[in-house]
């Protein structure tokens, strides 16, 4: 059985299964690997791009990560602090459809002498 497992916008990871053996899927860099006997693709998007579902229904496994933030500097500049951890939502069972899903990779905040910045936001639209 083949599965397809989408690894992305700097999180997006999804393992799919396709009702009726129909559906696939293209988008972001494309890697096959084989686990325990069992067949994945990987859909990785690293920068912003679009996620295509064809001919059929797609149960995924869903993972999106957010941007982190970016470290902060002390006021003399000899301390400071490392950026924070990006968000994420992580969903065991999400329906795509036939169509184009528009995937947005959030960035990772600038670092600053005094306060970082927020990282952005990652997210996946139809």
């Amino acid at each position: 059985m083949n599965k397809i497992l989408t690894l992305g916008f700097i999180g997006l990871l999804s393992l799919c299964f396709s009702y009726g053996g129909y559906a696939g899927a293209t988008g972001g860099t494309v890697t096959n690997y084989t686990l325990n006997g069992t067949n994945y693709t990987a859909h990785i998007f690293t920068n912003n791009g679009t996620f295509i579902v064809s001919g059929g229904l797609l149960n995924c496994e869903i993972l999106v990560v957010a941007g982190g933030g970016g470290g902060g500097g002390g006021a003399n500049q000899n301390f400071g602090g490392g950026g924070g951890g990006g968000g994420l939502v992580y969903n065991a069972s999400i329906y795509f459809g036939i169509g184009e899903y528009l995937v947005n990779v959030g960035v990772g905040g600038t670092g600053d002498i005094g306060i970082g910045g927020d990282g952005g936001n990652s997210t996946i639209t139809n």
